[in-house]
């Protein structure tokens, strides 16, 4: 009798091209050749640009499953988002039924954001036969809400507790998401960690984009943003400008045409007026090549004003010697090993970005110091071997079809 193989299926719906995209994307085709492990992804609205991509990179693609149609299920805010996603709803309803359709040729649902999540959970009830397969949700943090503040956060803690359950592991991509997801009402059982990896080849490189332009004496700090959103904090690079001297200058990656980022970027625009360091804040557009972006800068700053998951931008700078400066928010002291790989200055705080920003211009020794261990760490640490590893173990310890000493196995090995 040949080996049993655990069937692993990954639906996902994607809104652009971030972290956890990039994360899919790279590590996906490495997870499919894991021993034991037969993978499958389904993009939910049919974005045949992705699953193309996946596919050249050896991962199976199951096409029917997606129901064409936008990526972000509802736009703008308070009323207007409710009722977008209302008009969502029969679309929705198609996708999760596909899912109950397909979900019984395989072992294991492997999702990675609230709503594929949402679907896995009403596909699997749907099912007629039991048990379905295990569902593991990749928590890359909190569950977007429809409302911001208390209530938001009320809501998110409510789908978590009502969702949680359904799955049988919650896997955090850093010790701070995992202390978060438990606080947010998973069971501690059933919650592990494999920290996020990290990779610096940027298969979406272009090389006919420019750099932006460089002065003589120009000290670039970069802010790379998949997309500009105010949790972002690039209001408080722009701000910490006003305590630099007139030789720094900030760029930031990110499509200001976006129609979500519209009214951010009016802010910003306005604040470096009257802050007087207009002339040094610079918007570099969606970048594709953002790696090269980062090589070309001096400091790569992470300003967030929210509590960062992981905070992928700053392991790929440590990935290449460009050192960090990050907020102390989230699980970002944890990426920089609370100062040892990377500078931590105080979240909100202009004046500590700017003081930390000028502690790396003036000494290179503490420069070069950081930047070695900080890459040294993160080739070990950022490993996409090593996340595939972990992962794969998750799955075929999940497995409901392994026998259960072979099950039992995998957990000893993954706790170890």
């Amino acid at each position: 009798m040949s080996p049993h193989a655990t069937r692993v299926l990954v639906p996902y719906i994607s809104t652009y091209f971030g972290g956890v995209r990039r994360i899919l994307g790279t590590g996906l085709p490495l997870l499919a050749r894991e021993p034991g492990l037969e993978l499958t992804y389904a993009e939910l609205c049919r974005n045949d640009d992705d699953m193309d991509e996946l596919e050249r990179s050896g991962v199976a693609v199951e096409r029917a499953l997606g129901v064409p149609g936008p990526a972000a299920l509802g736009a703008g805010a308070g009323l207007l988002r409710l009722v977008a996603i209302a008009n969502q709803l029969p679309r929705l309803a198609r996708m999760a039924a596909r899912l109950a359709d397909h979900l019984r040729a395989f072992d294991v649902c492997y999702v990675h954001g609230h709503r594929e999540l949402l679907l896995a959970a009403a596909a699997r009830l749907a099912m007629r036969s039991r048990p379905g397969p295990a569902i593991v949700w990749h928590w890359h943090g909190p569950p977007l809400t429809l409302a911001p503040g208390p209530r938001g956060t009320w809501l998110a803690r409510q789908f978590v507790r009502v969702v949680s359950p359904a799955c049988a592991r919650v896997v955090a991509i850093s010790r701070f998401c995992a202390a978060q997801a438990i606080g947010m009402g998973v069971d501690p059982g059933r919650v592990l960690t494999v920290e996020n990896a990290a990779a610096i080849e940027d298969r979406r490189a272009s090389a006919a984009a420019s750099l932006p332009p460089r002065a003589r004496g120009e000290v670039a700090l970069l802010l790379p943003c998949a997309s500009i959103r105010k949790h972002k904090g690039v209001h408080v690079a722009i701000e910490a400008l006003a305590h630099l001297p007139p030789e720094h200058v900030l760029w930031v990656t990110g499509d200001t045409g976006d129609v979500h980022a519209a009214a951010y970027v009016g802010e910003l625009r306005r604040l470096a007026e009257r802050l007087g360091v207009a002339g040094r804040v610079r918007f570099v557009g969606a970048r594709k090549d953002v790696h090269r972006v980062m090589s070309a800068a001096d400091v790569v700053v992470v300003p967030s004003v929210w509590d960062e998951p992981f905070g992928l931008v700053a392991a790929e700078a440590q990935l290449l010697g460009i050192p960090v400066i990050a907020a102390r928010r989230g699980a970002l002291p944890e990426v920089v090993d609370g100062g040892r790989a990377g500078l931590v200055f105080e979240a909100e705080r202009p004046a500590s970005l700017a003081e930390a920003a000028l502690r790396l211009a003036g000494d290179p020794a503490l420069r070069a110091q950081i930047v070695d261990f900080a890459r040294a760490r993160a080739r070990e640490r950022y490993a996409y071997a090593r996340w595939s590893r972990e992962v794969a173990a998750v799955m075929r310890e999940v497995d409901p079809g392994r026998e259960p000493a072979a099950r039992k196995a995998e957990a000893r090995r993954a706790a170890g």
